[in-house]
This record gives structure tokens, C-alpha cells and sequence, in this order.
């Protein structure tokens, strides 16, 4: 059987920021799949902070590629896991007194905000910014920060006391890509994974070529996962950065992107 495999990004394709899956896009994937097709999610988000969209996803998708491709997963069954050795992870951790930025630890647990009162005080202008993230904690208590999280990837967030250059830097050094989300908001992911190998590793795991897959995405951390599947469609909103990569651009997943688009590729 000819079957296609469509690789989808979550926020701002799949859901809106409200994390309100169109019944358009609901009804898309279940067409698809009863013709054949497979369905990935393929997100920057680690397991930690996919649960509820999992939930929401029950019964609509075959697997996941998740924290920028560092676990993969057919069906129920984690096929691949990266972590960071309890050494990298704490060098991770320096990041945020060495360099100033605040540093927010990402991995099945969830999203751990290493932020402490001190950095706090020396950085006002992130106030409502941390206030907003505490809502991620998966680790409540000073104590518990230093504890090993067992961390896959790591975002961070700066302002203007941040030192830039030595963040990314040692990010370098320390084996991370650092992905610049919109000049003070960073995804960094540990070289050797990225959304675009996950997809590469996964299509080798259930061996159809690239030329049978289709990415759907919004951002630039979807700029790899463009660049390994054979048809890639940006949707109506989306990152200017990722306009170059894409093959088709269909209207925003709330004008119902996401079956015009399987639509014209014949995927439904």
C-alpha cells in the first residue's frame, strides 16, 4: 500500500494557543488515517508538557516525535529517549547565574523553572514573564531545584542584562543548537537531535521513504522537519523565516489550514 505519513507541528498547527483543536482538523486526521495514512506529531515539547495534549489526541494519531526529536514513540512504545547525563544537566543549570538568563529545564517530568528569588531581584523587567512560566513547574520547592531532573532540552529567556554571546557560547560548548525563538526567547537542543532527524529516524524505523511524508508546521523549529520530508506546508500564520522552506502555504489552522491543505494533496 502507497501510504503517506504527515508529520504535524502543535502549536499554531495542530491547536491555537487556547490549545483548542479545530473539528475540522479533528475530522482532517481521522480521514486520513482510515485511508491508510500515518499520523506523527512532531513537537519541541517533551513528553512532561504533551500530557494533555496526548489526551486530547487520543484515538486521532500513531506516535509522536517529541523534545525536538530526542524521544520517539510508535504507537505506545518509546522507540528512542536521550536524557542528560546528571554532569551536563548541572552545567546547564550555571547557565543562568553565569550568563544572566533564566534557564527552564524541559524533559518527561515537565518544564522545571530553575528561577530563584535572587534572580529575581536582579532582573525586574522578567517579572511577569517568570510569574506566567511558574504555571510549568513540575518541581515545586527550593529544595527540589538542585535536585537531577532528567532534562532532554532546555529553554531559556533573556533580557538586557544577559550576556548573550557567552550563553550561546557555552551553550556551544556544551553540545546544544540554539534555536532563536524571537531574539530573546531561546530553544536549545543537544546537537544530534532536532525535529527534522526525529522525522528521519522514524520514517527509517517504519521504513517509508521521505518522499511519502508530509510536515506541517508554523515556526522556525520546524525548519529541519521541513527539510527531511518530501512535501512541507506552512500555515497561513507562521513564522516569516519559514515561508523559503515550505512547498505550499495553506490559511490558518482556524479557517480550517489543515484540511484545505490535506485537501489538495489528495490526503483526504
Amino acid at each position: 500500500m502507497n501510504r503517506k505519513i504527515l508529520f504535524f507541528d502543535v502549536d499554531g498547527t495542530l491547536m491555537g494557543y487556547d490549545h483548542v483543536i479545530p473539528e475540522s482538523t479533528r475530522l482532517s486526521l481521522k480521514e486520513t488515517r482510515e485511508k491508510g495514512n500515518l499520523v506523527f506529531v512532531n513537537s519541541g515539547r517533551p513528553v512532561g508538557t504533551l500530557r494533555g495534549v496526548m489526551e486530547m489526541m487520543d484515538g486521532l494519531v500513531d506516535g509522536w516525535i517529541c523534545g525536538c526529536g530526542t524521544e520517539l514513540i510508535d504507537g505506545a512504545r518509546s522507540i528512542l529517549y536521550y536524557k542528560m547525563t546528571k554532569e551536563l544537566e548541572q552545567k546547564v543549570r550555571s547557565l543562568q547565574d553565569d550568563c544572566e538568563i533564566a534557564i527552564f529545564l524541559e524533559g518527561r517530568k515537565g518544564w522545571q523553572n530553575l528561577v530563584d528569588d535572587a534572580f529575581r531581584a536582579r532582573h525586574p523587567g522578567l517579572r511577569i514573564y517568570l510569574e506566567k512560566m511558574e504555571a510549568f513547574n513540575a518541581i515545586d520547592g527550593k529544595e527540589s531545584r538542585d535536585a537531577y531532573f532528567e532534562a532532554s532540552k532546555f529553554c531559556a529567556k533573556s533580557d538586557e542584562k544577559t550576556d548573550l554571546e557567552k550563553f550561546k557560547r557555552l551553550a556551544d560548548e556544551y553540545g546544544f543548537c540554539v534555536i532563536d525563538r524571537n531574539g530573546k526567547f531561546f530553544e536549545c537542543v543537544p546537537k544530534g537531535y532536532s525535529k527534522g532527524i526525529g522525522v528521519k529516524k522514524m520514517l527509517q524505523h517504519l521504513n517509508i521513504s521521505p518522499e511519502q511524508s508530509f510536515a506541517f508546521g508554523d515556526s522556525t523549529n520546524d525548519i529541519e522537519m521541513f527539510r527531511a520530508c518530501g512535501t512541507s506546508i506552512a500555515m497561513g500564520k507562521h513564522d516569516p523565516g519559514l515561508t523559503a522552506y515550505a512547498d505550499y502555504i495553506t490559511a490558518d489552522l482556524n479557517e480550517d489550514g489543515i484540511r484545505r491543505a490535506m485537501e489538495h494533496f489528495g490526503l483526504i
